[in-house]
């Protein structure tokens, strides 16, 4: 049975296809599963997969998030000397999958005047009602000769500003590269 050594990075993170802007980026979670018998060092090449979560929604499959973010995998693989298979058989395939839920967040603020009697007070309250996105990406890099799971990114955060989206996906995608190959 393979043995998975799990160990967490907080980094900000952009999930599926939209970004986030700088206050969020402390609340952004990176975890790293990997196996440590697998012998990574044997990679070179590899291929895209579509992952069995994602088989029965073809829509997603081919969103413009699903396409940035491959887009940043393979340049983060390149970068590390990895190539495409290009119609052989790769070491190794890229999958992956992400979802997000809609979330509501409430602030309030106070101000107070107080008078010089102990039981009253004037002041007013601030509130402000953000929506945003709760976004997980999942993306694995399995053995392609064994279909076993070698390497996995688990990254969760919320999602607050689509317009910086490919920016910061590829800082996020970098710093979870920097743990693979594992050493």
């Amino acid at each position: 049975m393979r043995s998975f050594f799990v160990f967490s990075t907080y980094c900000s993170l952009a999930l599926v296809a939209l970004a986030l802007s700088g206050s969020e980026a402390s609340a952004q979670k990176v975890k790293i599963d990997y196996d440590r018998q697998f012998e990574f060092d044997t990679l070179k090449t590899y291929a895209w997969k579509v992952h069995p979560a994602m088989e029965a929604d073809p829509e997603l499959r081919a969103s413009v998030g699903a396409e940035i973010v491959r887009m940043a995998v393979s340049r983060e693989l390149l970068d590390k000397g990895f190539l495409p298979a290009d119609g052989e058989t790769p070491d190794f395939y890229v999958t992956g999958f992400g979802s997000r839920e809609g979330r509501t967040e409430i602030t309030g603020s106070s101000s107070t005047w107080y008078s010089s009697s102990p039981y009253w007070a004037q002041g007013w309250q601030t509130y402000m009602v953000r929506d945003y996105v709760e976004g997980t990406l999942v993306l694995d890099i399995v053995d392609a000769e064994t279909g076993m799971l070698a390497w996995r990114a688990y990254c969760k955060g919320a999602i607050r500003n689509p317009s910086k989206r490919d920016k910061v996906i590829d800082k996020a995608l970098r710093k979870a590269f920097k743990k693979f190959p594992p050493e």
